[in-house]
């Protein structure tokens, strides 16, 4: 199962996340009127009409954000149309990388753990695992970890408090203000509406935002680079077999001649605690074992599908002795 890290934080934190890089913007300094003062209540109504244009927008087709924290920068991308997104963050002391289908499934790095599997299965090139999801599962991450503007900002509005106004001169205008928690906080909006990027500054801690809306495009992992999570297990049960194979032939002796109390050991009984074994083994592991009868007892066999290579146990009995030996 993958991992996640989570983007959102209580609201009072979240608060301290947000805001606006004003220098550098299209516009910032383009005819911009001297700028006019609001009261706390004409921010916060200001505020909550930029989070409903942009929820709005969201809403039309999709999404995407640039975030830059402390010590982390995140990528965003939501695809409303074909019910697609994907999460990049970086930086953080366990990168992030994640893509997500809405009601099929969901795509994530290779572990380096899994990196032999691969090379014993022929498909060394593989750099990520499918996962089918279950319902509600990719809803659940985008707005767990997104860093949904519409709702980021109307958290921020909860904060609000006497500011500036300035207006560009493509008709779009930012807001400064120091919030209610004390940092600067400052948010730009376009001609449309719609929050175009934010920036809040608490003491050394600057978090900085940019969103654009409209048609995105999810670049999913390559089927020539994927696959899926069952078969990885597959694979990953295929090359510790040997170890397996011997594992269930020695636990069958103990069992046996444990079963037997110090008297001679039954080949019936020890068959049947063989097949129970190996039974057990297989209703997890895909039915990598096989067993036969064989001569005072039961062998244990199985055979790796990419590598055709067949490892062979047997356990016998002989009187109140049992062997399990390699063949």
């Amino acid at each position: 199962m993958m991992r996640l890290l989570s983007s959102r934080r209580t609201a009072s934190v979240v608060s301290l996340s947000l805001g606006v890089c004003l220098a550098g913007l299209p516009g910032a300094a383009s005819a911009a009127d001297a700028g006019s003062s609001l009261t706390a209540a004409e921010m916060a109504t200001a505020i909550r009409a930029a989070a409903a244009a942009s929820a709005s927008a969201m809403a039309e087709a999709g999404w995407k954000a640039t975030v830059v924290w402390k010590n982390e920068t995140g990528s965003f991308v939501y695809d409303d149309k074909r019910g697609q997104a994907s999460m990049l963050r970086t930086g953080s002391k366990e990168n992030v990388e994640w893509y997500g289908v809405d009601g099929k499934g969901e795509y994530a790095p290779i572990e380096p753990d899994d990196v032999p599997a691969l090379r014993m299965m022929g498909r060394p090139g593989v750099t990520h695992v499918y996962r089918p999801a279950s319902p509600g599962e990719f809803t659940s991450v985008v707005s767990i970890n997104f860093p949904d503007p519409a709702f980021l900002i109307e958290l921020e509005a909860d904060t609000a408090a006497a500011g500036t106004r300035t207006v560009r001169g493509d008709g779009g205008a930012d807001y400064a203000y120091t919030n209610t928690e004390g940092a600067e906080a400052a948010i730009h909006v376009d001609a449309d509406g719609t929050v175009h990027a934010a920036e809040l500054t608490a003491g050394d801690d600057v978090s900085r935002y940019a969103f654009a809306y409209g048609p995105q495009k999810v670049a999913l992992p390559a089927a020539a680079v994927t696959i899926t999570s069952a078969a990885l297990r597959t694979g990953r049960i295929y090359l510790h077999m040997a170890d397996e194979v011997e594992d269930a032939a020695k636990s069958s002796r103990w069992e046996a001649l444990n079963a037997a109390k110090g008297k001679p050991v039954r080949v019936a009984a020890l068959r049947k605690i063989v097949t129970k074994n190996v039974n057990l083994f297989n209703e997890n592991n895909g039915g990598m074992l096989k067993t036969t009868s064989v001569t005072g007892g039961a062998g244990i066999h199985a055979t790796n599908p990419w590598t055709r290579k067949t490892v062979t146990w047997t356990v016998t009995a002989s009187g109140k002795n049992v062997v399990a030996a390699r063949r």
